[in-house]
């Protein structure tokens, strides 16, 4: 009875390390194998086990790999236990393999090692996540370069506001157009900045925004010292941070660097109409007729514009 006792406690032991999923292997103190689990076998892709023993598992790694595998077998010879991580591809479709690595010793009665136990997890997947992982923030350091280019090299004005209005980021051209510096406006409000014409109609507009109900809203600006600057400008909210807190973005831009489309067409068929109904007459003076102002549009004496 108690020989069948030890003879299914064997039998189970084996099953137990033959249906690991982890490569378990058997080394002599060179580190040459001599034993590996079926387990081992199949995510190795071995077929045969026999033209692997007595081969040295230290050579199935390469480069920095092997000489890891090479101060594991040492240290563990010594009583010592050691891991590492490392690369070996499967025997026969070559499948891209990273495994981590424990290396111990088996030892004697005496408590010297005899023998070596090399264990060997695949630990694939998490490498590819770690690359993965590694690639987003990279794509993200990247992204945050772009951004942070554009927001400091524009040509029009741009801030960033918290849920409250007040300025988080200004970039040069915005504090330039208001009057304020970087660390002034961080002190203020977008509301304690807007035009008293529209502070009201402003307010509620933000409200709106915040909810939801707006995409945009306009806004209108005053410049420091009671300056008003004629601008033109929007505000938008964005959802920022892992916490997804709300705020806005604003851009504005001044509209005395260029004149407003439909007053330039309005003008000009002004000056069409009046400069067909004042042609030259037959020894005229060109002196009285219309003179071009050398910025394609013409100015004529008298009561023209």
């Amino acid at each position: 009875m108690p020989e069948k006792a030890l003879r299914d406690a064997e039998e189970f032991l084996r099953r137990l390390v033959a249906s690991s999923h982890d490569c378990i292997k058997v080394l002599d103190l060179e580190g040459r194998l001599l034993w590996m689990n079926e387990g081992g076998m199949q995510a190795l892709e071995i077929c045969e086990l026999g033209p692997f023993v007595n081969t040295s598992w230290i050579e199935f790694w390469e480069g920095e790999d092997a000489r890891a595998a090479q101060a594991a077998v040492e240290a563990a010879r010594k009583g010592g236990t050691s891991r590492f991580t490392g690369y070996c591809a499967t025997m026969a479709t070559k499948q891209p393999r990273w495994w981590d690595v424990v290396v111990s010793p088996i030892r004697n009665p005496e408590g010297k090692a005899e023998r070596l136990l090399a264990v060997s997890r695949d630990v694939t997947e998490h490498k590819r996540n770690e690359k993965g992982l590694r690639e987003a923030h990279l794509q993200v350091a990247q992204s945050e370069e772009r951004w942070r280019s554009v927001f400091e090299n524009s040509a029009i004005g741009v801030a960033l506001t918290d849920l409250d209005g007040r300025f988080l980021a200004t970039n040069p051209v915005y504090q330039e157009m208001v009057g304020y510096s970087e660390e002034e406006l961080r002190e203020l409000s977008f509301l304690d900045i807007t035009h008293a014409d529209y502070l009201d109609a402003n307010g509620a507009l933000i409200a709106e925004l915040l909810k939801g109900n707006r995409k945009q809203l306009p806004m209108r600006p005053s410049r420091r010292r009671s300056i008003t600057i004629q601008a033109r400008g929007t505000s938008s909210a964005v959802i920022s941070g892992t916490c997804g807190r709300p705020g806005s973005a604003s851009a504005i831009r001044p509209l005395s660097r260029r004149r407003r489309p439909h007053s330039i067409r309005r003008r000009n068929r002004r000056l069409h109409s009046r400069r067909s109904s004042n042609a030259l007459p037959p020894g005229g003076n060109l002196q009285d007729g219309p003179r071009h102002d050398g910025r394609g549009e013409f100015t004529a004496p008298g009561s023209w514009p």
